[in-house]
């Protein structure tokens, strides 16, 4: 009886070990997803200064439009190379 015992518990602990595994898992993508949601908004709002119908400026001046553009990607690229890096 007392071996049925531990057996059942040593299954119970299997069982939560695999359990804790996949939430685990879940808890990763879920903060890897968070991450590209991030890059994601912060490349909307480089493209929001440009699209609004204000008058600042930037609009007109030569070079600044792919200056915002190719540092926006660099941010991307970055964040994505350094969220890799982790896992």
């Amino acid at each position: 009886m007392q071996t049925l015992h531990e057996y059942i518990g040593d299954t119970e602990d299997l069982v939560n070990i695999k359990l804790d595994q996949h939430r685990n898992q879940l808890i990763t993508i879920d903060l890897i997803l968070t991450a590209f949601t991030t890059v994601l908004a912060m490349m909307t709002v480089c493209g929001a200064w440009f699209g609004m119908n204000l008058n600042s400026g930037l609009e007109e001046a030569p070079g600044v439009f792919m200056q915002v553009r190719v540092g926006g990607w660099g941010m991307k690229t970055g964040n994505i190379a350094y969220y890799q890096t982790l896992y």
